[in-house]
């Protein structure tokens, strides 16, 4: 009886894993709004907390700080591709409102692409 326990625990946690990977793999492409900004060598994009998950689908300063003002700002970490970006590149995006295109798994937008830079 135990054995079967252990085989089927082993089974169930092999199927969580495999449609958890599934899920990550088939993570949407999506327009993010918000304030780029670097700490630490590592690159951050301030957004609204309405916006976790689902993208910006309007980017523009008035329902940027509208959103911000309403439900407050999270910080997400960036992750770019090495042959597109380079952390050096976007330096000069820090503190303007931008727009980026891409994947939010595991709590990071990766596969970055840059869409337009709203200014300070």
């Amino acid at each position: 009886m135990k054995k079967i326990t252990k085989i089927t625990k082993l089974l169930l946690l092999f199927l969580f894993v495999f449609f958890v990977s599934i899920e990550c793999v088939n993570a949407e492409s999506l327009n993010w709004c918000g304030v780029y900004f670097q700490e630490r060598e590592r690159s951050f994009l301030r957004i609204s907390r309405e916006d976790v998950g689902v993208g910006s689908p309007k980017c523009n300063f008035g329902n940027f700080s509208q959103s911000i003002n309403a439900n407050g700002g999270i910080r997400i970490e960036l992750e770019f591709n090495r042959g597109r970006s380079s952390f050096a590149k976007w330096k000069k995006f820090s503190g303007h409102l931008i727009e980026i295109k891409g994947k939010y798994r595991n709590g990071v937008i990766d596969g970055v692409r840059f869409i337009r830079d709203l200014g300070n």
